[in-house]
């Protein structure tokens, strides 16, 4: 499989929103399909774009909720994006302390800024089905930074695991969501060119 097949896997997984703590993989079929990307043809055979590669595949695995295979391929990228994938996949798991160490291996990433404007929109719609949650000072808090803090959203995260506050667990989720999209995007403009989310619809 080579790249002209990644629209195709992300316009099946484009409406998906991962669990916080998923329990297995989502669409097995998917995880199938998702196997057959070969991460050194996506970067035409060059070395250097080999980890942005692995990037893509190690993304489209998490977003599936596939944790493990994500995780094979993540701690293989010796770069800001691999440990930025790295610390998604431990928050999913719920090794939250984990995830916070390779958030700050990763440092201040390219997509912090596009992430963060797009968090403000999302809290922002959804301030009224939210003005009773326990969380919502620190969603304000989170949408109200200059910069996305990936250590605060693993907090909020974590304290909504034993909760039943159901509006805030799915703007967490569409949050995560939006964080997987973006870094896959990063990913694929780093190792291919171009936007693999023109695809979408």
């Amino acid at each position: 499989m080579n790249d002209r097949f990644l629209p195709d896997l992300v316009q099946a997984l484009w409406k998906h929103e991962p669990s916080l703590q998923p329990e297995g993989t989502w669409q097995q079929d998917l995880n199938h399909r998702i196997n057959s990307v070969n991460p050194e043809l996506l970067g035409g055979g060059d070395p250097e774009k080999l980890p942005f590669g692995l990037g893509v595949k190690s993304g489209l695995y998490l977003w599936n909720e596939n944790l493990h295979d994500s995780h094979e391929l993540s701690q293989r990228i010796e770069n800001a994006t691999g440990s930025y994938w790295h610390g998604i996949m431990h928050r999913m798991e719920g090794d939250y302390s984990n995830a916070k160490y390779w958030f700050r291996r990763a440092g201040t990433h390219p997509i912090h800024s596009q992430v963060q404007d797009r968090v403000k929109g999302l809290v922002a719609g959804r301030e009224e089905s939210l003005s009773s949650s326990t969380h919502l000072t620190g969603l304000l808090a989170l949408s109200g930074r200059g910069e996305w803090d990936p250590y605060r959203f693993t907090d909020l995260v974590e304290a909504v695991q034993s909760s039943a506050d159901q509006p805030v667990i799915r703007l967490l989720r569409a949050i995560q969501r939006l964080e997987i999209v973006l870094l896959l995007e990063y990913s694929y403009q780093q190792c291919c060119g171009g936007s693999l989310l023109e695809y979408t619809s």
